[in-house]
């Protein structure tokens, strides 16, 4: 399934309407369920959904490495069944969530509480360069189709000489879970390498970024105040507004070179 569609549709335009065709966003609901419990329901772009429902379940500390999970069965009508090879402990207290394509409203708080204690912080000496950073983004922004056509999907990207695992969603969150899931997959080691995404840093992509081993976060747009005090905590580099071979450093400006 694409992750988008063409639809009719009456454009006003110099005091006249007429009847054109345009590229939508698809958006695709998907629940997941771990060893026969349901877990979370996910609305996203349809593409790609192993990539996110590994990076989701990584991102969420239910699961280390992709050998963790034993099977994985995906539905036409979005329906995820896993099956880990052990329970996992932090599964008793996971709380049943529906995340919404504005991917987290009101999870701040939840996340600080039940998560950023359990987060290990980041141990790695990489230094990024500056000019191969904005290079990274630019990279990410040329390869953003989905963004091209519809206006209405992120854009999520690892970057080392270049970037990889790239993923598109409707959700910003998604195409993270969709990179680092992807990564995961592959058994990519992500410590010298960046997490590049086209929306806004918060609490929760820092976490994110935490628990896939990432020291560094690159975006276009802007991170939180609490992302980037949780950024300094983690030992992880944020940067912001990333555009036009400049860079906004918000927390371990000791990485860029």
């Amino acid at each position: 399934m694409s992750n988008y569609i063409k639809r009719s549709l009456h454009k006003y335009c110099q005091n006249k309407i007429e009847e054109i065709s345009d590229v939508i966003a698809r958006e695709f609901p998907v629940t997941i369920f771990i060893n026969e419990r349901e877990i979370v329901t996910l609305v996203c772009s349809p593409q790609y959904l192993r990539e996110l429902a590994v990076g989701f379940l990584l991102s969420e500390g239910l699961i280390k490495k992709y050998v963790d999970i034993t099977s994985m069965e995906i539905q036409e009508e979005g329906l995820i069944n896993i099956k880990l090879a052990a329970f996992p402990i932090a599964l008793n207290s996971f709380l049943r969530r529906n995340i919404a394509s504005c991917c987290g409203k009101g999870r701040a708080g939840l996340y600080f509480i039940n998560d950023a204690r359990q987060v290990k912080g980041i141990i790695s000496n990489h230094l990024f360069e500056g000019s191969k950073l904005s290079k990274l983004m630019e990279e990410m922004e040329t390869k953003s189709e989905g963004f091209q056509l519809t206006g209405g999907i992120h854009a999520s990207a690892l970057g080392g000489e270049v970037i990889f695992c790239m993923s598109e969603d409707i959700g910003r969150h998604n195409a993270v879970d969709k990179a680092i899931g992807a990564a995961l997959i592959s058994d990519i080691d992500l410590q010298d390498k960046a997490l590049l995404l086209s929306g806004r840093v918060s609490s929760e992509i820092v976490i994110k970024a935490a628990r896939a081993g990432i020291p560094l976060v690159l975006s276009r747009a802007a991170p939180t105040d609490l992302a980037i005090d949780l950024a300094e905590d983690l030992n992880i580099t944020t940067i912001g507004f990333a555009r036009k071979g400049k860079l906004n450093i918000y927390s371990h400006s000791e990485r860029i070179i």
